[in-house]
């Protein structure tokens, strides 16, 4: 659980149009851990950019 882990931990998603039909998607974690134990949030990562490309191709089914 984040709330357990991490002092801090803020998401931002920036996404910049680049043409009529090209959009960039940056995500950006900040986080500060409680401790030194506690893992870098890379499985976080993961399912942004799992989800980002799940978004993206029902998108273009539309």
């Amino acid at each position: 659980m984040v709330s357990q882990n991490y002092k801090l931990f803020k998401t931002n998603v920036q996404v910049t149009e680049t043409n009529n039909e090209c959009a960039c998607v940056k995500w950006t974690i900040k986080f500060e851990k409680i401790n030194e134990h506690v893992k870098t949030p890379y499985a976080y990562l993961e399912f942004y950019e799992k989800g980002t490309k799940e978004v993206n191709d029902h998108l273009l089914k539309a």
